[in-house]
């Protein structure tokens, strides 16, 4: 049963990073202009920024990152 449960949260995270790729993207940029991003860089080193955050401040990268699931 374990197995399932990390099975489907797996499926939910790549729900949650498409979302932040493409509003990283319209973030980015603004009417007909072009950019090239990486929301996957980005999300690595908000990650990274995550592990050293405490209170408030890993709430709302929690909610940023992974749509308030703690990972």
């Amino acid at each position: 049963m374990g197995l399932n449960y990390k099975f489907s949260r797996v499926i939910g995270m790549d729900e949650v990073q498409a979302d932040f790729a493409l509003n990283l993207l319209k973030a980015a940029t603004r009417g007909n202009e072009s950019a090239i991003i990486s929301p996957f860089s980005a999300a690595v080193a908000l990650a990274m920024a995550y592990i050293g955050a405490v209170s408030k401040t890993k709430e709302e990268m929690s909610e940023v990152l992974a749509k308030g699931q703690y990972f």
